[in-house]
């Protein structure tokens, strides 16, 4: 017996009530998040190109713990006109400020050539003294003692500029919020014209805004939870900005489409939204844990920066698909009526044109598909030339304090320091016993003697170098009777050795960023160290373990990427073929996009247009989060099409025309969607940091070529090719799972 309309009307003032409540909490849970999310930025940390457990982390750890040595968190330039800072009148001048500084109950440490003698903490025309400075507790309370430690040092007469680890990061900080609010400013406008150009109604462009304003901040908040676990790296806020604003207009694209399409047969708005969530929730879905295992992918690497990025990407997706599968419907329950009624017709002028464009590239299959691929490729060959590159002071601006400071350090001229305070390799050298036990000093003096003849060494800085502690005869007397040394001999002995705990300083011949410095930590690693425990650390290091984590981790992620892409799709589609080959051109884009990298920014390329520094390499982590990103948008398209795809397929069984069919019905959705992802990347890859502009740049290349010329012709063609095949798998696969498109 049909439903009486009363019983319709009934219901649907029902849904209506329920739909009402949705919008209501999502709003509420938005308000409360971007309050809550609002003081996230000041919590999240520059850096994290640290190894975790790795070598260099554990020196660091002997030295703070067993002589209290650390590398500098502030690296403050005194500087003179007139007096030379090996003059007692510069220490005049000086002394006030260092003093005033060791009664700050925020510094640890403070290094000076006053009080170590360290002729390299002197510029070579003596113009100029380097001081470090180390502080007390973790990253958030030096954050927040650094204005007060900057108030004491511009007290003194002397000129001064600071750089270093902290006023680096607290610069990056500021950097990444500026280029954040920046490319928001520019992106959203753009974004809603865009999506009115397309959606013809107020009403439908809001949609896509709703979605992204409920998963941003969302995120936004997660985040700040999780900066109290632990540290949340600055850039994970600009990429899970970049991807949540990307998904949310994909997802409202694909819903808002495939809902007037279904209106436009003669559907109601609650047939219309059921039959939408069927289809087009189903990709979603699909969509949205490919890109989350994509980006889960990059858990396996032990830096903050790459774990950090993975956390707030899956959570932004989760988001994402949250506000696509929950609160868009209820949006469209209750004003579906207004989004039905700017759409007049069935499909686009441009998708039909697009239809009849995939008919004619599947009479041309082979050829097409080998052009194709041999165009990407050469696309991507400038990839084979790729050099990694730690990221050093050109990612700040010109005259930036913190890179003036980074300069000077490694000017080699007289009123440089010749790059040699910051280059220290920190070797931790500790005994099984204790160094004043008969035979240990020898074994240290052979050791530091060792380390002279690795090539590469400039000198070696120890106690035990020179002098008359380098005697192996001499030397154990004078370790357990020190007022026989010279007051400075004495002093370097108590800095350098305690108990069962030496350290030595090792400065190489190339910049402490460079490749060669790299090499470098690497040998002194391998020299034979006979009955010693040996823990190579300082920044060198840090770098070298950084880079070497990322090169023996990669291997893992790229095929972790690839198994979970492969199962995901054959779960969606029951197909064996159709997750290779999606993984297949996956691989092309990420190496065009790849190629494009090398080409602009390590050769040098559109420097008037982008405004950046050319660089010695790509920076080490660019590749790595492109891989993730890329691969899960990518499958986003994939999934999209296919989709529609195997929809067809299971309604008629014709490869030919469900691939034209499919083509048409998600091809425009695709492009606009490609488009207002370019957009909105292309507003942050025109920030002032590197970093962003080197991801925004990727991410560009790799969804234009993925959006016009892979889906355009690639994916129709390969179909094409395969035929049946596509959609293959074994009969005992079969039986147990073969999903069928029929019912949504």
């Amino acid at each position: 017996m049909p439903a009486s309309p009363s019983d319709e009307a009934h219901d649907r003032a029902r849904a209506n009530q329920r739909a009402r409540f949705v919008l209501g909490l999502f709003i509420a849970l938005a308000l409360i998040s971007a309050l809550y999310g609002a003081g996230v930025k000041p919590l999240l940390k520059a850096g994290g190109l640290i190894a975790l457990h790795s070598e260099s982390t554990e020196a660091k750890q002997w030295l703070h713990d067993g002589l209290g040595v650390s590398s500098p968190d502030v690296v403050a330039i005194f500087r003179s006109e007139e007096l030379s800072a090996l003059d007692s009148e510069f220490y005049d001048e000086i002394e006030p400020v260092l003093e005033a500084l060791d009664e700050l109950e925020s510094v640890e440490s403070v290094t000076s050539y006053f009080d170590s003698g360290l002729i390299s903490m002197v510029s070579e025309d003596g113009s100029q003294a380097v001081v470090f400075i180390s502080l007390r507790g973790d990253d958030t309370a030096k954050s927040q003692a650094l204005p007060g430690l900057r108030e004491t040092l511009e007290g003194s007469p002397l000129s001064v500029q600071l750089g270093g680890t902290l006023p680096a990061e607290a610069f990056a900080q500021e950097t990444a919020f500026r280029d954040l609010a920046r490319g928001e400013l520019i992106a959203a406008p753009i974004i809603v014209l865009l999506l009115f150009y397309f959606f013809r109604g107020v009403t439908a462009t809001l949609l896509p805004v709703a979605v992204a304003a409920f998963a941003i901040p969302t995120t936004l908040a997660g985040l700040r939870v999780l900066t109290h676990l632990f540290d949340v790296s600055v850039f994970a806020l600009n990429v899970a900005s970049i991807i949540g604003i990307g998904l949310a207009v994909d997802y409202s694209l694909l819903v808002v489409t495939r809902f007037r399409e279904e209106a436009a047969q003669g559907q109601g708005v609650p047939a219309a939204l059921a039959r939408t969530m069927k289809t087009a929730g189903h990709a979603i879905l699909v969509s949205g844990f490919t890109v989350a295992v994509s980006l889960a992918g990059l858990l396996v690497f032990p830096l903050m920066v790459l774990r950090t990025i993975a956390i707030s990407g899956i959570m932004v997706v989760g988001f994402a698909m949250l506000g696509a599968l929950v609160l868009l419907p209820a949006m469209l329950a209750l004003y579906g009526e207004r989004v039905v009624s700017k759409q007049g017709q069935d499909t686009s002028p441009m998708a039909r044109q697009l239809r009849i464009f995939a008919q004619w590239v599947m009479r041309w299959p082979v050829i097409l598909t080998v052009v194709t691929t041999l165009f990407l490729l050469a696309l991507g060959s400038p990839a084979l030339r790729m050099k990694s590159a730690m990221p050093d002071s050109k990612i700040f601006p010109p005259g930036a304090e913190v890179r003036v400071v980074d300069e000077i350090l490694e000017a080699k001229v007289p009123s440089g320091f010749g790059n040699q305070p910051l280059t220290p390799i920190f070797v931790a050298v500790r005994s099984k016993t204790d160094f004043s036990a008969p035979g240990e000093v020898g074994k240290l003096i052979a050791y530091v003697e060792a380390l002279k003849d690795v090539d590469g060494v400039d000198r070696v800085e120890s106690p035990f170098a020179s002098g008359d502690l380098s005697d192996p005869e001499r030397a154990p007397r004078l370790v357990a009777d020190p007022s026989l040394l010279s007051s400075e001999e004495r002093d370097f002995l108590s800095d350098t050795l305690r108990g069962d705990l030496a350290l030595v300083y090792v400065y190489g011949e190339a910049p402490w960023r460079s490749n060669e410095a790299g090499d470098l930590v690497a040998k002194i690693r391998d020299v034979p160290k006979p009955e010693l425990e040996i823990r190579v650390g300082g920044p060198t290091a840090e770098n070298f373990d950084g880079r070497k984590a990322l090169g023996d981790h990669l291997p893992t992620v790229f095929w972790l990427i690839v198994a979970t892409n492969i199962l995901i799709l054959f779960l969606a589609f029951g197909s064996v073929v159709i997750p290779f080959k999606a993984i297949a051109m996956n691989v092309v884009s990420v190496a065009a996009s790849f190629g494009a990298l090398v080409w602009i920014f390590q050769d040098g390329h559109l420097r008037w247009l982008l405004a950046f520094e050319t660089q010695a390499g790509i920076e080490v982590t660019i590749p790595v989060v492109l891989l993730a990103v890329v691969f899960g948008l990518s499958m986003d398209y994939e999934i999209f099409m296919l989709s529609r795809i195997k929809e067809e397929f299971d309604k008629s069984g014709d490869n030919t025309s469900s691939v034209a069919i499919g083509l048409e019905h998600t091809s425009s959705i695709i492009t606009r969607a490609a488009l207002l992802l370019i957009a909105v990347v292309g507003a942050f890859a025109f920030g002032e940091f590197i970093f962003v502009k080197e991801i925004g740049v990727g991410l560009v290349v790799a969804i234009f070529l993925d959006a016009t010329i892979v889906r355009c012709v690639l994916v129709p063609s390969t179909m094409k090719l395969l035929g049946s095949l596509n959609w293959w798998s074994p009969a005992w696969l079969r039986r147990i799972w073969n999903p069928s498109f029929k019912g949504l």
